[in-house]
């Protein structure tokens, strides 16, 4: 069954991310240009004038806007600081005061091939937050480890922690979920109750956090895949545009 407002939200956000505002933006620009410049054949009455002797300048401004954005948008200057203010607001958890029960991984997204081996079809985002999810549960040895998403990404996350010495009878899967807000909604029922500790990339972690209070869970932030540092001085190669 098709979910209209699932698909009405992912492409909404396709078309808010730095490039495709970008793209939109040139686009509208270039459509304003060509406007100014368009030869009608009926005079056109004085609103028209007025909106063609605009719409040039506009489409120029416009585009010119389009590519400072995306200028700005693409140096460590903006882009690791706005990812900062996500991240100030769970710092990182240093010491865990006692064992929690689960160990709640979400995932990051994954690369679409079966012909590549398990740890290659995970994202780096994916790969990271892994690592850190062991890394806890080496520390913590009884509690189990949760892996919810989609098919695709958790059986690579349980095959490369299996692989990292996690007991199988320590892995916990759950597949229904399709993005952030159906964690706690399809593990609600396992988490409720229970101390466990919700591991994601930093800038995620407000949003994920939120989600999950807002089902009755109270999860520990162990935030990783951090960006931001407050003590990084500021340095010339910030300004210039990242590679990816």
């Amino acid at each position: 069954k098709m979910d209209f407002w699932f698909l009405f939200k992912k492409i909404t956000a396709l078309g808010l991310t730095p490039i495709t505002i970008t793209l939109e933006l040139v686009l509208i620009g270039l459509l304003l240009v060509g406007f100014s410049r368009k030869m009608s054949k009926d005079k056109p009455g004085p609103k028209m004038l007025w909106f063609k002797g605009i719409s040039g300048d506009l489409g120029v401004f416009m585009i010119g806007f389009a590519v400072i954005f995306l200028y700005f948008c693409s140096t460590q200057f903006v882009a690791y600081r706005l990812s900062g203010l996500l991240e100030e607001k769970h710092p990182v958890l240093d010491d865990v005061a006692t064992e929690p029960e689960y160990i709640v991984v979400l995932p990051g997204g994954h690369r679409f091939s079966a012909a590549k081996p398990q740890n290659s079809r995970l994202q780096r985002k994916t790969f990271v937050r892994l690592l850190k999810g062991v890394e806890y549960w080496r520390q913590f040895p009884d509690s189990t480890m949760v892996f919810s998403g989609l098919p695709a990404e958790v059986k690579p996350m349980r095959e490369v922690a299996i692989n990292m010495g996690v007991s199988e009878d320590k892995i916990f899967t759950e597949t229904e979920a399709r993005d952030t807000k159906d964690h706690p909604l399809f593990l609600k029922e396992k988490l409720k109750g229970q101390s466990f500790l919700l591991v994601t990339s930093g800038n995620h972690m407000p949003r994920s956090v939120a989600l999950f209070r807002g089902q009755g869970l109270a999860p520990t932030p162990a935030p990783t895949d951090i960006y931001h540092s407050a003590e990084m001085p500021l340095k010339l190669h910030h300004f210039v545009p990242m590679g990816r």
